[in-house]
């Protein structure tokens, strides 16, 4: 792309997920393609490509169809000959959003069923060990501590693992202490 966001080049590839001949892609501008692009936000983008490049956003691209493609694009400064343009690397994001999403409803219907038995089991060990089921003697009261202390430690587990699964989606809420 030049500084006014004109396709100058694009490979096979880029056609291919696009739904266009590389041919029909030259010449057409950023705006044609992507809908929340206008030249005041591709302005602004210049000057972050212009002093951080490479630069990586998500964007959305549209080629052939009015389907809006969601692509990670990563965009390269350059200045051959003193002239200034980027080269710009797009990968197709939905599939990954797609396993994202299964690997969250895994984490949340896996943690659910492990924690359900668990409430149980623990329970029952801590009735268990305060007597309310018969005397224990110190073997059995050692034992079954031990066995406390594991559920406790599963739970803390599944706990980290539902709060990294948050985080990763975006849903985590961070509040401050003071």
């Amino acid at each position: 792309l030049d500084t006014g966001g004109v396709v100058l080049y694009a490979n096979e590839s880029a056609a291919r997920l696009l739904g266009q001949a590389a041919g029909a892609l030259v010449g057409r501008t950023l705006f044609d393609m992507a809908p929340e692009m206008s030249p005041a936000l591709w302005n602004e983008l210049w000057k972050e490509i212009r002093v951080r490049s490479p630069f990586t956003f998500e964007f959305a691209l549209c080629g052939s169809e009015d389907h809006p493609l969601q692509t990670d694009m990563t965009v390269h400064y350059l200045r051959p000959g003193g002239r200034e343009l980027s080269c710009v690397f797009f990968r197709d994001v939905e599939e990954r959003k797609r396993l994202q999403t299964l690997q969250q409803e895994f984490l949340s219907t896996a943690s659910h069923e492990l924690r359900t038995p668990m409430t149980v089991i623990r329970e029952g060990v801590s009735q268990v060990l305060e007597g309310l089921r018969g005397d224990i003697n110190d073997s059995q009261r050692r034992s079954l501590s031990i066995a406390l202390k594991g559920i406790d430690r599963l739970g803390r587990i599944i706990d980290e693992l539902l709060d990294i699964s948050k985080i990763e989606s975006g849903r985590a809420t961070l509040k401050r202490d003071r």
